[in-house]
């Protein structure tokens, strides 16, 4: 009996201390699940797959909008400011991951106006965190925030908020650092000699350089809005009476990069 129960303590131990079987991998493990990264910056994700009796010819590497981010054997890079998803397959397409990119812009020259379209009068008032200048017939116009923004301006019509604009300080360090700005943020659709326009699904946003060198940002909603594919904006005559008219030195040259 004694034998016995010596014989099957030893079977026990030997089992227990007899080799492991390595871990089984399901999918494709990434060294991030999540990263953030900043505009123009890069970001080296790894990937790794084991399993017995499988070795992976390498990985493929895609992302979900290259406009936010893309990526090239896991380095990712930001290209705009965004969330978006980079995915990774093995080469058969038998196993894949992914991780969640977030980029940030790092040009904070400006705060953006509210983008609440069709908002009223006291919705702005009540959101808008800038000092208030004054109201108008069709306007509220607030102080800019540091000495590159002059003014912001909301314009309300029959249907509420519909479109808002930014007068930045004449200079042409201040204009290249107001496109930068717009870049790392929007998707530029179209260029002239003075104005750039950018994009979302929901709204457009123009930057213009007027004949009398002065810079303005203007943003409006999408719906109702008819920009015909063609870039020949200039800004409103309704503005007249809220514009700072004067400007003069050397002629300011738009340009994106």
């Amino acid at each position: 009996m004694k034998k016995s129960l010596y014989l099957l303590s030893f079977g026990l131990l030997f089992f227990a201390c007899g080799p492991r079987e390595e871990p089984q991998d399901t999918n494709i493990r990434l060294s991030d699940q999540e990263i953030t990264i900043d505009y123009d910056d890069t970001y080296q994700l790894n990937a790794e797959f084991r399993r017995e009796g499988y070795s992976p010819d390498g990985f493929v590497w895609d992302s979900d909008d290259e406009g936010i981010a893309s990526v090239e054997d896991g380095m990712v890079t930001g290209n705009r400011a965004g969330v978006t998803q980079i995915n990774v397959s093995t080469n058969d397409q038998l196993f894949t991951s992914s991780a969640m990119v977030t980029v940030v812009p790092t040009n904070m020259m400006l705060m953006e106006p509210l983008l609440d379209f069709r908002q009223t009068r006291q919705f702005v008032r009540d959101n808008e965190t800038r000092e208030f200048s004054m109201e108008l017939d069709e306007f509220l116009v607030f102080e800019g925030e540091n000495e590159k923004v002059e003014f912001v301006a909301y314009y309300f019509g029959n249907i509420g908020y519909q479109e808002s604009i930014i007068s930045i300080t004449p200079t042409q360090q201040n204009l290249d650092e107001a496109v930068e700005f717009l870049v790392q943020r929007y998707e530029p659709l179209e260029a002239t000699a003075n104005a750039i326009l950018f994009a979302t699904d929901d709204y457009y946003v123009i930057i213009e350089v007027t004949e009398d060198s002065q810079v303005f940002i203007l943003y409006l909603e999408i719906q109702g809005t008819n920009i015909n594919g063609k870039l020949d904006l200039h800004i409103s005559d309704k503005y007249d009476e809220i514009l700072k008219s004067g400007h003069s030195g050397s002629d300011l040259e738009i340009k994106l990069k």
